[in-house]
């Protein structure tokens, strides 16, 4: 953990791959030092190009979370 108010530009994960307007995946920072005690695994976010495609996808239940706003009628199971 650090000690003091300096800011290297590390966090918990690191870019590990990036398309644009597609997708950036996320890893665990193995030289991370802060508070967090672990990140777990790496993340994928993945960007739509309409709110039809993130409804598509989240009824597929390709999403675990969603940024934008779903209609309540998308999120009943």
């Amino acid at each position: 953990m650090r000690t003091d108010n300096g800011a290297d530009g590390s966090g918990p994960y690191t870019l590990t791959r990036y398309t644009k307007d597609r997708e950036a995946v996320l890893a665990p920072n193995e030289r991370y030092q802060g508070a967090v005690r672990s990140t777990g695994r790496s993340i994928s976010l993945r960007y739509y190009k309409n709110p039809a495609a993130l409804q598509k996808a989240w009824k597929a239940k390709q999403i675990e979370v969603a940024t934008r706003q779903l209609p309540p009628s998308v999120l009943v199971l």
